[in-house]
């Protein structure tokens, strides 16, 4: 039986531009991720917030500041995805028995509790191996405490 040639397929239908949706693309994202202007502003610290529509974007370009700020091994990055729900029920259950102030209050120092608790939970994951194994350099990264305290993060 004499095989048929396969044509080559359209260019249009060869190409892949990646799931609507960036989480599900996090593995393959940077093979056709387009680094735009906004890209390289975040990426030089000239952007502190990203906001748009759904589908704009924002996702991506986290994953994408993510994985190049983390490729260097002296920087550490937070992924803080608070469960919604947990939020709901914190709200509902704490804040409809507190006055506006006190609610205002409560709400940033949680954040503050959250953000700091993720900080020092990543920063230990990462140092893991030079706390358990190499206590040298464990007994010099403890003098970073000192320089810690007493400095306020926010506000």
């Amino acid at each position: 039986m004499r095989r048929r040639k396969s044509r080559p397929r359209p260019l249009l239908q060869s190409l892949h531009i990646g799931d609507p949706t960036a989480e599900n693309e996090m593995a393959t994202l940077s093979e056709y991720y387009l680094q735009t202007h906004e890209y390289q502003q975040s990426l030089h610290g000239h952007v502190n917030l990203a906001v748009g529509r759904k589908g704009s974007g924002k996702t991506a370009l986290f994953i994408q500041l993510r994985d190049k700020i983390r490729s260097d091994k002296r920087n550490v990055v937070v992924d803080l995805r608070p469960e919604g729900y947990q939020l709901i029920k914190l709200k509902e259950n704490m804040l409809a028995h507190l006055s506006e102030g006190s609610r205002q209050h409560l709400i940033t120092a949680f954040w503050e509790y959250l953000i700091l608790l993720e900080v020092a939970h990543k920063l230990l994951e990462k140092d893991q191996y030079t706390y358990k194994h190499n206590h040298a350099d464990a007994r010099a990264l403890s003098g970073t405490q000192s320089d810690l305290q007493g400095r306020r993060f926010f506000g």
